[in-house]
């Protein structure tokens, strides 16, 4: 490869480089839209580059799924498109097995096993937020911080 080769290479590599990264800082800016389906289509976006692509990217989707915490028991009804991409924002947090999405996690505890589990693999980081959940009546975030706090105790191979 000549010189003048190796450096529009590298120049066009700069180039994209520089366009990934305004993008990626354009759909950040979208996930705190107050209209779910522009957090919605930011996420997708997001999710199909890659979640653990940079931290800023990390702390924006934990972010996000607190925002759909907050967001989702709020409404009348949701709908199948929502709840899908809300179990969707779960499930990409959860699988980052990351200690600052604890909180978030915790706030979608009655979700189900992906959080559930998420929260159960923290061991003694998520205890303060898991049990702060039994402040509420609602039995199935009760049920669920019951079935973490088993989770925490059982062996790693159990089936519980």
């Amino acid at each position: 490869m000549t010189r003048k080769a190796a450096w529009s290479v590298m120049l066009m590599a700069v180039v994209c480089t520089t366009q990934l990264v305004a993008q990626q800082s354009l759909l950040l800016n979208e996930l705190t839209s107050g209209d779910p389906s522009v957090r919605m289509g930011a996420f997708y976006a997001l999710r199909s580059a890659g979640i653990t692509s940079s931290d800023s990217v990390v702390v924006g989707v934990i972010t996000l799924l607190s925002t759909e915490n907050s967001y989702a028991p709020q409404q009348a009804s949701l709908t199948e498109d929502y709840v899908t991409y809300y179990g969707d924002v779960v499930q990409a947090v959860a699988s980052l097995h990351d200690a600052r999405a604890v909180g978030a996690l915790a706030g979608a505890i009655q979700t189900g096993k992906m959080a559930i589990s998420a929260l159960a693999a923290q061991g003694t980081t998520a205890l303060d937020a898991v049990l702060a959940q039994m402040a509420t009546s609602d039995i199935v975030v009760r049920t669920a911080v019951a079935m973490v706090l088993t989770k925490m105790v059982s062996p790693p191979n159990s089936s519980v």
